[in-house]
């Protein structure tokens, strides 16, 4: 009986080595997998592995802005104070690129010599278009055609 006693606890020595090391083994390689995974590639080609159906890219559409980002900010000013200027941004910027002098000069003279085209001076009754105070000393008084006349000879002059 004690042989088999003795037996029994070599056997669970045993148990406990090969338990321990089997423990270990488990550990160590889950721990690796787990650090160690493979990245997955990206999808090479362009079929899903899981059906037959090709890979389809939707259309899409969108609209560009493709006018003068300064163009666009001198008429949000004058929308914004409600000016007979508004929408005017585009000559105001290409009459001062053409004349080599910065896009918002004209613009802010108009701002304060006439409120931006509130407050022109008239004569007989008619607009004069003049919103920034060329020619306007005494009786005298500058008039131009429309607005556009009125930025294009302001930055020329």
């Amino acid at each position: 009986m004690l042989s088999k006693i003795k037996n029994f606890k070599i056997t669970k020595k045993v148990f406990i080595i090969y338990t321990g090391i089997s423990y270990s083994l488990f550990l160590t390689f889950g721990l690796f997998s787990v650090i160690y995974t493979p990245t997955k590639n990206p999808q090479i080609n362009k079929y899903n592995i899981y059906t037959s159906k090709p890979l389809q890219v939707n259309d899409y559409s969108y609209k560009i802005n493709t006018t003068d980002a300064r163009a666009n900010k001198i008429d949000n000013i004058f929308r914004d104070y409600e000016c007979p200027l508004e929408g005017l941004g585009e000559v105001f910027v290409r009459e001062a690129d053409k004349n080599n002098i910065p896009w918002y000069i004209v613009a802010a003279i108009s701002f304060q010599e006439s409120s931006c085209g509130k407050k022109i001076p008239y004569i007989s009754g008619e607009p004069t278009y003049n919103a920034w105070g060329y020619g306007v000393w005494g009786d005298n008084v500058h008039s131009f055609k429309n607005w556009v006349q009125g930025i294009e000879l302001c930055l020329v002059i």
